[in-house]
């Protein structure tokens, strides 16, 4: 047995002893915190776990469960019980983003499997169909129905293919670079900056909104037309043209809304070449399309352009990360009640139509903050939790 050589009575000599024996084990605490500080903005952790991400697929599933029940009773859209409206649709589509940015399959697999999952929906509606004795010849576009939204999410993954593969290369090479400010330096010339945005934007707009309807109506406008009659969707509520007049003025309105698109993209890499975090990119496109959504009219066909633009948010959060995320996370955890009050206040309680059919120019502002603030929230709210 070792002789225990603790001197009761010197103190001094106790405490230069080691209590363990050997050299003191290395400490990585501080690392540990620089770590947790660095991924703080990150949307989800660098590495993905086995399985893939839960909560991604949870939260999937609790949106298409609410979409049917919204189906089976349209007054839950209508009267925008729980504020509907503002969410369901939005998250999935911002799931959708993330999802196909964390993805490492080539499009034409993604598009493959996306394509089998129409088919078997488009198959299950139209037996139902036959079995009901419906007319499904002449009403096609809602034979398809709720399958619209997967085969706009093909359409979208082809869109932004590039942007996918341009946002990889981004992220790989910003974590060979030093670590980049919250703010420009101050001999970059903030104000030069923020004048060429506003000039290039200004630009954008004028293009979008002038000259390209002329350019586009002759040739475009007369195949929109032929194809809302082949699908049988002229003239129904989501704006589909069924003359050749409405179809120009539905021509119009998309250029009109690709304004936005473009001008976020642009914001991307405008944002990209300036030495500052790339983790502010995603406030500044939420800001913009804040901006643009509610100031500028948008009727019910502009749906495929709003979720796009939700789908290129959700892989850029994704890519870059949120800057303060786990801050605006943590208030939206703690204080979701006052959300709600402010909704509550906000929304009038007598509306029972669906804004995104039959949009009111009064009501725009109202009904954009709502989305944004759902959005701002589902990518804020600290992911983290979720796992435990």
């Amino acid at each position: 047995m070792k002789e225990d050589t603790t001197d009761m009575e010197d103190v001094e000599k106790n405490e230069k002893k080691s209590i363990t024996e050997g050299p003191a084990p290395t400490s990585y605490s501080g690392e540990a915190e620089l770590v947790e500080a660095e991924d703080s903005d990150r949307l989800l952790p660098k590495k993905i776990p086995k399985g893939g991400f839960p909560h991604l697929d949870i939260t999937r599933i609790v949106c298409v469960m609410l979409v049917a029940i919204d189906h089976g009773s349209p007054m839950y859209s209508e009267w925008n019980v729980i504020y509907v409206q503002q969410w369901t649709l939005q998250w999935i589509v911002l799931v959708s983003g993330v999802s196909f940015c964390l993805s490492s399959k080539p499009l034409l697999p993604y598009l493959g499997r996306l394509a089998i999952y129409a088919a078997v929906g488009i198959m299950v509606n139209w037996s139902a169909w036959i079995a009901t004795g419906q007319d499904w010849e002449h009403d096609f576009f809602n034979v398809v129905f709720q399958m619209w939204f997967i085969v706009g999410l093909m359409l979208f993954c082809t869109i932004l293919a590039p942007l996918k593969y341009w946002l990889k290369q981004d992220a790989t090479q910003l974590e060979s670079a030093e670590p980049l400010p919250s703010e420009p330096a101050e001999d970059e010339g903030v104000l030069n900056i923020v004048l060429t945005i506003v000039m290039a934007l200004l630009f954008i707009g004028l293009l979008c909104v002038v000259f390209l309807p002329k350019l586009l109506n002759p040739f475009v406008a007369p195949i929109f037309l032929d194809f809302a009659k082949a699908i049988h969707g002229d003239g129904n509520v989501w704006g589909l043209p069924s003359n050749l007049k409405e179809s120009q003025d539905f021509v119009a309105h998309l250029c009109t809304y690709a304004f936005l698109t473009l001008s976020n993209l642009f914001l991307l890499r405008t944002f990209r070449s300036i030495r500052i975090k790339a983790s502010i990119i995603p406030w500044m496109i939420m800001a913009n399309t804040l901006v643009n959504r509610s100031l500028m009219y948008r009727g019910p066909e502009e749906r495929p352009f709003h979720l796009l633009d939700i789908m290129i948010l959700g892989m850029v959060t994704q890519t870059y990360g949120l800057m303060y995320r786990k801050t605006v996370g943590e208030y939206y955890c703690r204080y979701w009640f006052v959300l709600l009050i402010g909704f509550a206040l906000t929304w009038p309680p007598y509306l029972d139509k669906r804004l995104d059919m039959y949009p009111t120019f009064d009501r725009i502002l109202r009904r954009g903050e709502g989305d944004w603030v759902m959005v701002a929230g589902a990518i804020g709210k600290d992911m983290e939790r979720w796992k435990k």
